[in-house]
């Protein structure tokens, strides 16, 4: 049961090093690191922001806001089979302040959190900036991604605070198994929350859309589950999140928000709303990644590169390599640098836990992915 706070105190993030690492590099890039494309939003949306740009310029009300809620919840009952009500869900500017808003108000120094690795970096960084002390649970690929709840130690540990997952899980693509969430629930501390990253939640491919909110009882530990909109389509300062839970937990971070975050906009609120109510374009997204997915897969599959499966989001896994172009590497840092630097080609590596792996964007342009193809016409680039 590893404890390690010092990891994710005073360190770049993770993208900020790497997108530093492209605009440095002295030749063209070939981006499958972060991805280039931007997902273009609804054909309405540039037209309502041109007839209503007025609304930018005042805070939303509250008679606003109730359609939104409104919105989300018939969202989630239609996409997530999850039943809730307006006043358990909170509108926040982003993720990553919603994100930063349920470990400022739910954590004190000393709590226990637990948080997955491979996983999104933005929960264990705060909650470590906080003084949480952080259990790390190991994803093992031979068990899908999921973590080993034996080898965790939670039978109901009062100190442990949250559970702070990430399913969807960025970079792997997994989803939690209904099973793993439910033997979790029974061994955690009734004061325990089970918070989830969950913004790639209605990009499933193998699965129904997943949430851990679905099928919850109210004996069980409190959940807590955040959704954006920012993944779905290229909306910018108009792409809102949401957290959703129980009342309780949902009106201590609904207080600390009041000082948190300044009240987001009419035209926010606008958009949202109605791009909640047609959902049709979510899975016009949702269609377009699986395809980029499956060709990424085939090409860097024949460069050498041994990918995993993907249930959900839009990055490849693959398998850290040991060699590129038979120079040995002994880290996924290591053979990401060497293909920045000696093939252009930049890649996300995850060292943690070891032996580490590369993640591919399926956000890339097809200029990248036509210099992709063409790589991969040669010999293979790395071996396994």
């Amino acid at each position: 049961m590893p404890e390690d706070r010092h990891r994710y105190v005073g360190s770049s993030y993770r993208f900020n090093v790497v997108r530093a690492r492209m605009r440095d590099h002295p030749g063209p890039v070939l981006d499958f690191a972060l991805g280039r494309l931007r997902q273009s939003p609804p054909d309405w949306v540039p037209d309502f922001i041109r007839e209503h740009s007025a609304l930018a310029l005042r805070r939303a009300s509250e008679d606003e806001l109730q359609p939104l809620l409104g919105a989300v919840s018939s969202m989630l009952a239609r996409e997530f089979g999850v039943d809730t009500s307006p006043d358990t869900i909170l509108v926040a500017p982003s993720g990553r302040a919603a994100i930063s808003a349920v470990v400022s108000s739910l954590i004190v120094p000393g709590d226990r959190v637990l948080v997955t690795e491979p996983g999104y970096p933005a929960f264990a960084r705060v909650a470590a900036q906080r003084e949480a002390r952080i259990t790390i649970a190991n994803l093992d690929p031979e068990r899908n991604f999921e973590p080993d709840l034996d080898a965790l130690g939670l039978e109901a540990d009062p100190t442990l605070r949250i559970v702070g997952l990430n399913y969807p899980n960025n970079p792997t693509g997994s989803v939690l198994a209904r099973t793993t969430l439910d033997a979790l629930c029974e061994r955690l501390h009734p004061r325990t929350v089970i918070f989830n990253d969950a913004v790639y939640a209605a990009l499933t491919y193998e699965h129904s859309s997943f949430s851990l909110l679905a099928g919850a009882h109210a004996e069980g530990p409190p959940r807590l589950e955040l959704h954006s909109l920012g993944k779905l389509a290229s909306l910018g300062p108009l792409a809102v999140s949401f957290l959703v839970g129980g009342k309780e937990t949902v009106d201590a971070i609904r207080q600390y928000s009041e000082f948190a975050w300044t009240q987001l906009d009419s035209l926010q609120i606008r958009v949202a709303t109605r791009f909640l109510d047609s959902w049709e374009h979510v899975t016009l997204v949702r269609d377009g990644f699986r395809d980029r997915l499956d060709r990424l897969r085939e090409v860097v599959t024949r460069l050498g590169f041994d990918p995993y499966p993907v249930a959900a989001g839009t990055y490849l896994l693959c398998r850290r390599p040991s060699a590129v172009r038979d120079r040995p590497v002994e880290s996924a840092s290591a053979a990401a640098d060497l293909l920045l630097k000696d093939f252009g080609l930049a890649v996300v590596p995850w060292d943690d836990p070891s032996p580490g792996y590369l993640r591919f964007s399926a956000a890339y342009v097809p200029a990248d992915f036509d210099a992709l193809v063409e790589l991969a016409s040669g010999l293979p680039l790395v071996s396994s």
